[in-house]
């Protein structure tokens, strides 16, 4: 699953895609030493890139579209790092690795659990996250064989946000992914899918 940015606008030709590149890198760079998007703006991001802020308009219209960009960017190396899942028809054990899987993303990938952790981009996760749950759901069918249905489908497209909350409490107090929040990703996550697969007839 490739997620495309929405507005920005990637060049063609390689000069264009050069400047594209070093405007992103710069950004990241920023993000990374202050550990936080706050403060983070387009002249900020010109400054650092050594760039006309106006040759950045071609590209993003604002900070957010820069931001955006580089969050679905980490969505995609997510989606790719998790792989395969493990051999096996039980769909709490594929959920749960599916948890782990991207926890151990975030830990190993500051950029990234900045971009998905950090209170400046909930709005961000919020459009993003069905889109990754209907893609798990996907998968889970084909290996699980849980149930096509739009309730499960939209219960799927909202476990991202269950999972993001957690962990994004334990971002902002301890600066990381700890055990105990991770565990509790696990329990509110499987316990709220049960609430569905498990009672057919149950509301979502």
């Amino acid at each position: 699953m490739v997620l495309k940015p929405k507005n920005s606008r990637k060049p063609a030709r390689k000069p264009g895609l050069a400047r594209y590149e070093l405007v992103l890198e710069a950004a990241a760079r920023l993000i990374l030493t202050k550990n936080s998007l706050e403060g983070l703006t387009l002249q900020a991001v010109a400054n650092e890139a050594k760039v006309p802020r106006v040759s950045l308009y071609y590209f993003f219209a604002s900070i957010n579209e820069l931001i955006d960009t580089l969050y679905r960017r980490g969505v995609d190396r997510l989606m790719a790092e998790i792989g395969a899942y493990p051999e096996s028809s039980d769909w709490r054990e594929l959920m749960a690795f599916a948890i782990d899987a991207t926890a151990e993303f975030y830990k190993e990938n500051k950029l990234e659990m900045v971009l998905s952790l950090s209170p400046y981009t909930v709005q961000f996760t919020q459009n993003i996250n069905p889109e990754i749950g209907r893609s798990i759901h996907a998968a889970l069918i084909d290996q699980a064989g849980v149930p096509s249905t739009k309730r499960v489908a939209r219960a799927f497209e909202l476990v991202g946000d269950v999972a993001d909350t957690i962990w994004r409490r334990s971002y902002i107090k301890h600066g990381k992914i700890t055990a105990d929040y991770n565990e509790c990703v696990h329990e509110a996550v499987i316990s709220f899918l049960a609430q569905v697969l498990d009672n057919p007839n149950s509301a979502t």
